[in-house]
């Protein structure tokens, strides 16, 4: 006999990353509007800039224990059967059937039945 024991679950949480660390270059920011120049590019820079990887928090299902069976030994059943044993090969006979000749009488419709109503006298 097998006796089986279920998987049993637990829940985690887990940090994923969804977009990593990244740089690139960018321009600065604006000038102040005290800044004199026509064009106010003229004060702003190329810097490279990194940003961080950015994460989130997942619920995860894990494998607390793995399913299993244990065996145990069972009394032996017996039974019996029988066996059907043909004592001759497979052979054809042919038999001879007289033939018999008879008259075959059948009914034609050569038209729709109409229905006719008809009173009928009462009868005591």
């Amino acid at each position: 006999m097998i006796t089986t024991t279920a998987a049993t679950f637990g829940i985690t949480d887990k940090d994923v990353e969804v977009k990593p660390a990244y740089a690139q270059r960018e321009m600065s920011s604006v000038p102040p509007a005290e800044y004199t120049s026509s064009n106010p590019d003229d004060c702003r820079y190329w810097c490279y800039k990194g940003y961080p990887a950015e994460y989130t928090t997942v619920s995860l299902t894990t494998l607390a224990s793995d399913a299993s069976f244990d065996r145990t030994a069972t009394t032996e059943q017996t039974a019996t059967y029988s066996v059907l044993v043909l004592d001759q090969s497979a052979r054809g006979e042919e038999i001879e059937i007289s033939a018999e000749y008879a008259n075959i009488t059948k009914t034609v419709l050569k038209s729709d039945v109409t229905p006719t109503k008809e009173t009928l006298p009462s009868t005591s």
